[in-house]
């Protein structure tokens, strides 16, 4: 079926319409041959295929060119009302309000680089119906408490970040991530040349979490981050038959070592924090059991095994190790040492347990900074968000003239310094702040990479082509507060339960 497009973003010198009564920005469409190519290819239902999903969104993509992805935002199956969809995951704002955010606060934080340019359509109710037939088959059971609103009639369409920039803009939509280029010594002779369209894009799907050890969180006798805390509850609750090996203050550390040991850790037990694409096709994903993880790794491997020396899965790790520890127009001087989680494989295996480290790539640097926003912890922002809440009480008109169920424009730390702390109007500021901090806790990171040759007609180098994007950066509802701070001291209770009945060494 061909559907008609409403509403589209393009290009800025098309006329704009605004309704700020519901924050909505839209570009009107003229009869350009972008809005009509795209209105062709975009709206045959056939033409989409189901990549995935997580917690907030299902991913479409386009089966043909041009590359392009589809966000599409989900609900709990028995939800009835958009009130109920929006709270049922603490989602904040329309579609076109969290685009808005997107753009206008993690993009200027990030860096345009890395926060790809989005546009926002409106899709018929009949479109949605279609395409939530079309997937059933391929959502993975656990999945399938929710589907798609079909209610909401707006979506977001970003281009495919599993394959590197094409420069084709003919759709309006610019694909803004640089490529670099990287080597990697092999020393062999080439022989039978393969051509270049034969050659895949892989993609590497990194959900990083929290980056950096808060010391209102943890315990003193072994101080360990959210996440490997969290790893032992998920155990203990049945989630998974063994706690990940992967920390994150491993990978943000900007140390090699410790980049290279997390990276083994996410491959060893990839969880729902590594996925691999190829072609935009998923070759090793969340949905992989346990069980058979080992079969998965080898099929990986021979996945990657004409473009990478043997022992290909470790020569895969040093790939990556290099992109996430190069610094491109960045000052990457040697930095303070970086704290280590007692939980992480690193210090398990007796590796150094301090080492210095530069600090990490240019991406992960900007991701950790914002993360970092996050200075209070849970229990620290508790009493702001409950000032807060008695301030609304008192004055409810304040709430939406402050506009607190709506994602912010802006987040402006520097007004802290001036205000007085124990005003509501700084509460609202450290609260905000703490959530935009909560986006950055939760985002991915998508490597492309593409190579230039097979290790088969290699000299003595192989050559990839790679782009990073940061996605997955929703903002996040200030009624948040109250599950991250009962999360917190969930796990915090069973660690420190845990750690004293650990063996004393």
């Amino acid at each position: 079926m061909i559907y008609a497009l409403n509403k589209l973003h393009l290009q800025p010198h098309e006329s704009i319409i605004r309704d700020t009564t519901k924050c909505k920005r839209y570009y009107q469409c003229g009869r350009s041959p972008a809005h009509g190519r795209l209105a062709f290819l975009m709206f045959q239902s056939s033409q989409w295929q189901y990549r995935g999903e997580g917690h907030v969104s299902l991913v479409l993509y386009h089966a043909i060119e041009p590359r392009l992805v589809l966000r599409l935002r989900k609900k709990f199956v028995n939800v009835k009302t958009k009130m109920e969809a929006t709270h049922s995951y603490g989602l904040h704002g329309s579609t076109a309000e969290q685009l808005e955010y997107v753009q206008s606060v993690m993009a200027p934080l990030l860096g345009s680089e890395f926060v790809l340019q989005q546009r926002l359509v409106q899709l018929p109710q009949s479109f949605v119906e279609d395409i939530n037939r079309k997937v059933a088959v391929h959502r993975p059971s656990k999945r399938c408490c929710k589907t798609v609103d079909c209610d909401i009639g707006e979506a977001i369409l970003m281009p495919d970040v599993c394959f590197l920039p094409s420069g084709d803009d003919r759709l309006s939509i610019p694909d803004t991530r640089r490529v670099y280029e990287i080597a990697v010594s092999v020393g062999r002779q080439p022989t039978s040349p393969v051509l270049e369209k034969d050659i895949p894009t892989f993609c590497v799907e990194i959900k990083p979490k929290c980056g950096f050890l808060h010391p209102s969180s943890t315990s003193r006798k072994k101080p360990s981050c959210k996440f490997c805390m969290f790893q032992m509850l998920k155990v203990k609750n049945g989630k998974w038959l063994s706690p990940s090996q992967y920390c994150p203050l491993d990978l943000f550390s900007g140390n090699e070592a410790r980049v290279r040991m997390a990276l083994r850790g996410l491959l060893s037990t990839p969880q729902n924090n590594l996925k691999v694409f190829r072609n935009g096709m998923g070759i090793f994903t969340d949905d992989i059991e346990e069980s058979s993880l080992q079969d998965q790794l080898e099929q990986l491997t021979e996945m990657f095994k004409p473009y990478l020396c043997e022992p290909v899965e470790k020569n895969l790790v040093d790939l990556l190790t290099r992109i996430l520890t190069e610094r491109h127009s960045f000052n990457g001087t040697v930095g303070e040492r970086q704290p280590v989680c007692s939980r992480s494989a690193f210090v398990q295996r007796g590796e150094m347990q301090y080492p210095n480290g530069m600090r990490p790539c240019r991406i992960l640097d900007a991701v950790l900074k914002i993360q970092q926003w996050d200075d209070l912890g849970s229990q620290g922002i508790l009493p702001y968000y409950h000032r807060l809440l008695d301030h609304f009480k008192k004055c409810p008109g304040d709430r939406l003239k402050w506009g607190v169920d709506t994602p912010v424009s802006h987040v402006d730390c520097s007004a802290l310094e001036s205000a007085d702390d124990g005003s509501v109007e700084y509460a609202l500021q450290k609260v905000r702040q703490y959530l935009v901090a909560a986006t950055a806790k939760d985002c991915s990171i998508m490597i492309s990479i593409k190579p230039r040759q097979t290790v088969a007609e290699a000299a003595r180098e192989l050559w990839f082509d790679y782009a990073i994007a940061v996605v997955d950066l929703d903002p996040k509802a200030i009624e948040r507060v109250d599950k991250y701070v009962h999360e917190d001291d969930t796990i915090r209770k069973m660690y420190l339960a845990a750690v004293d009945q650990e063996p004393k060494v």
